[in-house]
């Protein structure tokens, strides 16, 4: 077997926005649907050069994702993660505010 590094991530680290777009098949770096389409598997960049950040950081953009989606798989990235699982019961980012908190200040 091969055993690959991955996070579990609070989709209220995401805007509402973005939701809907996890779940979909062609959403850049779409990799699975789970919990019956509660949750979303990424896989991040196989290198951080500036052009691969770029180029995803384009391709997100243009498909809806947010600005905060492309920072968390770029930075899971640069840790050699190679997959990030986004879930409304996934883990907490230290120094990351949820949206919902930002939200209601």
């Amino acid at each position: 077997f091969i055993a690959y590094p991955y996070i579990e991530v609070s989709t209220g680290f995401l805007p509402r926005s973005d939701h809907d777009l996890l779940l979909m098949n062609d959403a850049p770096h779409h990799l699975a649907t789970h919990d019956e389409f509660c949750g979303a598997l990424f896989y991040t960049l196989l290198n951080t050069e500036p052009c691969t950040v770029e180029d995803f950081s384009e391709k997100a953009r243009e498909f809806g994702l947010s600005n905060q989606f492309i920072k968390i798989i770029v930075e899971a990235s640069r840790q050699e993660i190679q997959l990030v699982r986004f879930d409304c019961d996934g883990d907490r980012i230290e120094g990351l505010a949820l949206i919902e908190e930002e939200e209601k200040g």
